[in-house]
């Protein structure tokens, strides 16, 4: 570096450093409002729809379970998906 860049009665120069971060925008996920769930109609559909499943029996390895236990999540989900809307996010939200 030159003189013309060391300030005045110090015996160092200078050290600069610009960062350029940008940090990526938040996305949106739709999540559904269970404030404002029809809930009668929603465990009306749930009883309806576990009643349909198969009746349990032993569980006999992993797969069994695993398979039973997306069968019942499925249920679940579908049942929700029918009876509670999504929500609007608030754009003043965090």
């Amino acid at each position: 570096m030159d003189d013309a860049a060391q300030l005045v009665r110090m015996d160092h120069y200078p050290i600069t450093t610009q960062l350029d971060i940008q940090a990526p925008k938040a996305t949106w996920e739709a999540r559904q409002n269970f404030r404002l769930a029809d809930w009668p109609e929603l465990v009306k559909t749930l009883k309806n729809n576990l009643a349909n499943l198969p009746p349990p029996t032993g569980i006999e390895d992993a797969q069994s379970f695993t398979d039973r236990l997306k069968t019942l999540n499925e249920t679940i989900q579908n049942a929700i998906m029918k009876h509670v809307k999504l929500t609007k996010l608030s754009p003043y939200s965090k």
